[in-house]
């Protein structure tokens, strides 16, 4: 009651509509990527939300079994969100999917930035 009553917000804004796009993905069920969602959903993002933060799942390149996540909230731009991807959340996707050998930020300025390369 002392929650409502001070006016708190119940959800974060933007938070709704994450989980929504996070459902747009449409991988094949069994497919690489439909178990890496699952296991986001399931293990890692109520741990990084307790903090303030979120994950969500960028792309995953199968060639060199890098798994791109993108990093929001308080997340985004935390010194130690580099020993969460590589020390809980690597640690956690390795062992449950073994393809996983790399989990790093997705920073979609610097992808953009670094287009003319490919050219």
């Amino acid at each position: 009651a002392q929650f409502y009553a001070a006016g708190l917000q119940v959800v974060k804004e933007g938070v709704a509509e994450q989980d929504s796009a996070a459902a747009q993905h449409s991988f094949d069920p069994g497919s690489l990527e439909a178990q890496i969602l699952l296991l986001l959903e399931e293990r890692v993002r109520p741990f990084v939300q307790q903090d303030g933060g979120d994950v969500e799942f960028a792309k995953f390149d199968h060639e060199g079994g890098t798994l791109h996540l993108r990093m929001h909230g308080s997340c985004s731009g935390c010194p130690k969100s580099s020993v969460t991807l590589q020390h809980g959340i690597k640690n956690l996707m390795e062992h449950y999917i073994p393809e996983v050998k790399e989990v790093v930020a997705f920073e979609e300025d610097v992808a953009e930035d670094l287009s003319y390369l490919s050219h």
